[in-house]
């Protein structure tokens, strides 16, 4: 694939005022995709897309701004951004705006609004939403423990990233990986964890999957460490 002039065109359709092109060349302006990774760039034309309307520009402009990349950081500005986004339906912001409200950042912290969101997003399938939401149903975060909720959700989780997972992406087969892993919703393996990851990597996204490697909220140091050693053995 030459993702060079792929970039170009988006360019140029983004240019002549086309919303989704705008919204696509920045994402690959945000990754250093077919051209230098340029996040202040990737802000820019988000921010033209979400002006526009673009639900998707929109959230992610929202996670520049929350974790200030590209842009000065400030969160009331990307739950700003969140909010419309989840004014139009957009589910990813959903997960993340809950997350704003939980620990207060650029809101005012709010746990029932917190899990109302969680909620709209575990019903529209996004299964990270789901496993924070068991999370805090089986620890008592902002909300009265409740195990069997916490157990329903903990198994709803691997089916909708194993639907996610499906249909190719790759941030869902990498999550159906680490939940083998972990034995969270399914039996734990880490031969099942190690086919999933390995494929996720496969698919093509490389530079998403290697930040959620990183990310010491996704995986533990032992796992990192084990996820290392899959990859060496995989070349």
């Amino acid at each position: 694939r030459d993702f060079a002039a792929a970039g170009r065109y988006y360019l140029q359709a983004a240019e002549a005022g086309h919303l989704a092109s705008m919204t696509r060349y920045a994402l690959f302006a945000k990754d250093g995709i077919g051209l230098p990774r340029d996040e202040a760039l990737a802000a820019k034309w988000f921010e033209k897309a979400a002006d526009g309307g673009q639900e998707a520009a929109m959230t992610n402009l929202g996670s520049l701004y929350e974790a200030g990349r590209g842009v000065k950081q400030n969160d009331a500005e990307a739950a700003r951004w969140y909010r419309r986004a989840v004014d139009k339906g957009q589910v990813f912001a959903m997960h993340r705006l809950a997350l704003l409200y939980e620990g207060g950042r650029g809101v005012t912290k709010d746990d029932q609004e917190a899990v109302l969101l969680l909620e709209q997003a575990s019903e529209k399938g996004l299964s990270e939403a789901t496993s924070w939401l068991a999370d805090k149903y089986e620890h008592g975060r902002g909300i009265p423990k409740n195990q069997r909720e916490a157990d329903r959700l903990h198994a709803r989780a691997p089916e909708q990233v194993r639907a996610a997972a499906g249909q190719g992406n790759a941030v869902a087969t990498f999550n159906l990986g680490i939940l083998y892993r972990l034995g969270k919703g399914v039996k734990k393996s880490d031969t099942e964890a190690a086919h999933w990851v390995v494929r996720s990597l496969r698919l093509g996204d490389k530079y998403l999957v290697s930040e959620l490697m990183r990310n010491p909220n996704v995986l533990s140091e032992a796992d990192r460490r084990w996820l290392q050693r899959v990859l060496r053995d995989e070349g």
